[in-house]
């Protein structure tokens, strides 16, 4: 079983925006997702989780 984590850019209308995230902003936000991989098996899952994507860094796990 091989799982990468990624990010996604947050793209939401101005509708859907709740108060909380109206404060947070989406510019320079993204969505953390997860992808899961193993023989006939190929699941792409995006969480909730808002990440600063000026902070990411895919070469440093954990």
């Amino acid at each position: 079983m091989k799982i990468t984590a990624y990010l996604t850019d947050c793209k939401r209308k101005a509708a859907e925006q709740s108060p909380l995230l109206n404060n947070i902003g989406s510019e320079g936000n993204a969505y953390l997702c997860f992808r899961l991989r193993e023989k006939n098996l190929d699941l792409k899952v995006r969480t909730d989780i808002l990440v600063m994507s000026e902070f990411w860094d895919n070469d440093i796990p954990g």
